[in-house]
This record gives structure tokens, C-alpha cells and sequence, in this order.
């Protein structure tokens, strides 16, 4: 799909923000997590009802439509950077994902994130928190959804299940999958001008932020980052559930979609990569655009056809 004129604008002035001299975006960023992290929720939708247990030592959030149509069960992981909990802002995209799959039963994962923790707790959180789910629900009725870390949580829970023979979900999806924490493959220089989000100005020069661009973040910091759990792109791919990518040819870690498309396709799993022109990292979230729209159009009738 050609780029549309409107996410050509909302792209530019993105661009226009974030790659400004004025913004300092790793300190907006941690500054912007304080605040959502220590924000009172406020999530009372219309149609659904919540509940909110402790998991181990997070806590699981359970989202359940007044009239359930769908056996299907969505399994969300949020992204954040390792470092947001599950704010507002996801859960009603959890609501999106709902009605998407036609009133389903969504499962929010609020794991803990740093700096109060690091690698490996937030994983084990997501994985206790998916095998509390599977002892009321059906494994194969599930989908699990993820975006950017979530997205990278999402798989590495799926080589997690598979390595303790645990029953792993029906289908994953990944939007912008952040599979390789040492950010090493080619969209991380490719695209480092295009991303409005991660990348750089066109004033700095690419070898100049190497360190920014390859930034190594400190929820991993200390660890190999070549595991598997932390970089799943280094992992293997083997009996894995069916999965589909969504990926921006502007995103920093488009190359992670790729990586992560080519190992599955190796190991025969049906799998499927929905990659748009120009469009960077975590653009669904943008339901104005039509990238946006078309994305998720194509996502429900692949489950349509698959029932």
C-alpha cells in the first residue's frame, strides 16, 4: 500500500517535533513514563466489565464484554519501552482489539517495569500471568497481542512455553517488534532519518549517534544480549503458533520484523508480514491514518478466513 497524503503529513510533522533541537528525547521520554506510571486510572468502558487480580507479584487485568460474541481470547502485552505499566491509553486499546475479534475476552498484562525491576521479572510476569489465563481459558482459543517490547515479551513468552512444554497460544501478533536489543540489524541505520520516533535529525550525523541508535537500554543492561528471552530475533522459531508482523519500512526496527519473518517461514509456520510504505514505528496506534485502518481491516479478515 502507497503512503497516503495524510500520514505523509502527520509523518512530517512528527518529524518535525521530535527531531526538533529543542527536544531532549530521552529525558521527555522517562519523564512522560513517571507520569503515566503515577497517573490514577480512570478506565470505565461502556459496554464491558474490568477486574483486576494479583498475579505473583504483578497484576493481571481482565476485560470482558456484557454481550461475549467471540471465543477467541486476546492476550495483551503492552509496550512502553520496559518502562510504562499498562496505562489508560492500553487499555483501551485492548477495548480496540475487543470489538476487533468480535467481543472477545482481553487479558491485560500489567507487568512490572523498570527501574523497579529488570530483565528477566517482566518476562516472568507475562509468562505466570499467561499460564494463570490458560487454566480457565483454552490455549488455542487465545491470541496474543503485542506491540514494540510488548511485542518482543509476546515472543520470547512463546519460546518460553515451548521450551517448558507449556500449551502455547493459537496466533501472535506483532506490531513493531522489537526483537534484538542490541538494535543491530540494517533498518537500525536505514532508517535512523526516518523514524520520527527513534530516529535522529538529518543534521547529526549517522556516526555520530551511533550510541543513541544502538542504545542499549537499561532494563538490559549487564545482560547478554544475545539471549534469546531478551533478543528473541536471535532465538529459535521452531513449532511456533501462526504469527503476523506488522512493520513500517520507516520504523528503526523494521529489520527485526524481517529477521523474525525469514526464521519462521524457514520453520514452516504460517506466518504473514504486513509491511507499509514509509510508515514508522507503532503508526496503528494512529486510527486516523489510513495505514492504520487497512492494517487492522487485513488482520480480521485473516482471522475471518481462518475460523
Amino acid at each position: 500500500m502507497r503512503q497516503s497524503v495524510i500520514s505523509k503529513i502527520v509523518t512530517s510533522a512528527l518529524c518535525m517535533v521530535y527531531h526538533s533541537k529543542y527536544e531532549k528525547s530521552a529525558t521527555r521520554s522517562n519523564a512522560l513514563a513517571n507520569k503515566s506510571n503515577n497517573k490514577k486510572s480512570h478506565f470505565y468502558p461502556i459496554g464491558f466489565r474490568t477486574e483486576r487480580v494479583k498475579c505473583g507479584e504483578c497484576y493481571l487485568e481482565k476485560i470482558t464484554p456484557n454481550r461475549n460474541a467471540s471465543k477467541k481470547v486476546i492476550f495483551h502485552i503492552h509496550g512502553g519501552s520496559f518502562k510504562v505499566k499498562l496505562t489508560d491509553f492500553y487499555r483501551r486499546e485492548s477495548v480496540y482489539y475487543s470489538r476487533l475479534f468480535n467481543n472477545a475476552t482481553v487479558y491485560n498484562v500489567d507487568y512490572r517495569v523498570y527501574p523497579d525491576v529488570r530483565f528477566p521479572i517482566p518476562l516472568d510476569d507475562v509468562y505466570n500471568c499467561y499460564l494463570s489465563v490458560i487454566k480457565n481459558e483454552n490455549a488455542n482459543d487465545i491470541v496474543v497481542i503485542g506491540d514494540s517490547c510488548g511485542a518482543n515479551m509476546a515472543v520470547s513468552l512463546c519460546m518460553k512455553l515451548r521450551d517448558t512444554a507449556k500449551p502455547l497460544p493459537n496466533s501472535v501478533v506483532l506490531f513493531s517488534f522489537w526483537g534484538d536489543l542490541s538494535n543491530s540489524g540494517w533498518s537500525y541505520k536505514e532508517n535512523c532519518y526516518r523514524d520520527p520516533f527513534y530516529g535522529i535529525p538529518k543534521r547529526v550525523l549517522y556516526e555520530e549517534a551511533k550510541d543513541k541508535i544502538h542504545r542499549i537500554t537499561l532494563y538490559a543492561q549487564g545482560e547478554d544480549l544475545y539471549n534469546p528471552y531478551l533478543s528473541p530475533c536471535f532465538g529459535s522459531f521452531a513449532n511456533f503458533p501462526r504469527t503476523i508482523l506488522v512493520s513500517g519500512s520507516a520504523d528503526l526496527s523494521q529489520s527485526d520484523s524481517f529477521t523474525a519473518y525469514e526464521k519462521l517461514k524457514s520453520e514452516d509456520v504460517e506466518t504473514y508480514l504486513f509491511d507499509y510504505e514509509n510508515m514508522f514505528h507503532d503508526f496503528q496506534m494512529l486510527r486516523l491514518l489510513p495505514e492504520s485502518r487497512n492494517v487492522f481491516k487485513r488482520i480480521k479478515k485473516l482471522f475471518s478466513d481462518c475460523r
